[in-house]
């Protein structure tokens, strides 16, 4: 079962990393492409469409495993009043929503750079 956490959190980072290389893919096929022809800007429309895919299903990856990270957390039977155990948690909801602001805008903007 320990084996199921550790690629649970290595798929975790793997999924976030791949969300961002999708984002930053199509924004450089935009900022590469302004000057295309219309039959090459299909093409290009095309290749950043399935970046977006690939950026959204990186996302449902990464709030899957991040559910199965805070459910194997939660069922740990380490003593939950430490101090550690306290700042730890602090952290993770500051990252968590720091992290939420970046996936969101991050999604937005891929969206928009899709469409336009």
């Amino acid at each position: 079962m320990k084996y199921i956490y550790i690629i649970n959190d290595f798929a975790h980072d793997l999924f976030t990393g791949l969300w961002l290389s999708s984002l930053a893919a199509i924004y450089l096929i935009r900022l590469k492409t302004g000057g295309v022809s219309s039959g090459e800007w299909q093409l290009v429309s095309e290749l950043s469409g399935d970046f977006l895919w690939m950026q959204n299903i990186a996302l449902g990856l990464i709030i899957l495993t991040g559910v199965g990270r805070y459910l194997h957390q939660k069922t740990r039977t380490a003593d939950k009043h430490t101090n550690h155990h306290q700042a730890r948690r602090q952290v993770l909801i500051i990252k968590h929503i720091i992290m939420g602001i970046l996936f969101t805008s991050g999604t937005a903007l891929g969206f928009a750079w899709r469409l336009h």
